[in-house]
Formats: structure tokens, C-alpha cells, sequence
């Protein structure tokens, strides 16, 4: 979210009401979780520091999946049974 985020606005968000309630829901039912699981992200502490500076570090990787993969957030391999084009 905190990528995306960056991806559009060109900045990180300063707190959790900022990124759209519907984007948030979608993701979440995406990967199966509660979307108020956002809330509890704690946005002081030094893991969101680290979150922030990746995008950063990994800037020169390509398109957004290439980051994802680059920051260690998603794999380069297919699920098993998954196709990509």
C-alpha cells in the first residue's frame, strides 16, 4: 500500500487515513486479511522507516512488480499452477 502509495502521489503517506479506505479494503480481501490490520501498522517506529527508503533503494529495478521483487515483497517465481505472460 505504503508503494503504491508513493508510486502515484510521488510521496509517502504521513498516516493510514490518507491511502483511499477503498484501496485498502481491496487489497486486503485480495490477500485475505482484515483491512483494519492497516491501523495497527505502527507509523513511527523504524520499520516504517526502512518501508519508506526502500522504494529509494530499489527506484532503478523497473516497473512496480520489479520493485515489489527487488524489496523482497513478492517472488520472481510463479505459484505453483500460475501462468504469466
Amino acid at each position: 500500500m505504503i508503494l503504491k502509495f508513493y508510486e502515484v502521489e510521488g510521496r509517502f503517506p504521513g498516516y493510514p487515513e490518507e491511502i483511499p479506505a477503498a484501496a485498502v479494503e481491496y487489497v486486503a480481501s485480495l490477500v485475505k486479511v482484515e483491512a483494519e490490520l492497516l491501523a495497527k501498522y505502527s507509523w513511527r517506529s523504524r520499520t516504517i522507516e526502512r518501508h519508506r527508503a526502500q522504494p529509494a533503494l530499489t527506484a532503478r529495478c523497473g516497473g512496480p512488480a520489479e520493485r515489489l521483487q527487488a524489496a523482497g515483497l513478492v517472488s520472481a517465481e510463479p505459484l505453483s499452477g500460475e501462468t504469466r505472460s
